[in-house]
């Protein structure tokens, strides 16, 4: 994944809106990559559509949205 990238959530293992704001299903664009101190995992700032917010959502939890050929 890369900046500009549309993605969707969809391996959260928060299936409703969190205290975090996101849950599976929204998409949004990668606005910047993230890499952790422990590199353990890697997080995106992501802007998600549902309401123009910048989140940081860790990588493993969002796949690209691309379209089916």
């Amino acid at each position: 994944m890369k900046v500009g990238d549309l993605v969707v959530l969809n391996k959260s293992p928060f299936e409703y809106e969190n205290v975090f704001g996101y849950s599976n299903g929204d998409i949004g664009i990668i606005k910047k990559k993230v890499i952790g101190q422990s590199r353990l995992y890697n997080c995106c700032i992501v802007l998600l559509l549902k309401d123009l917010k910048e989140y940081n959502i860790p990588q493993s939890y969002m796949s690209l949205l691309e379209e089916k050929c």
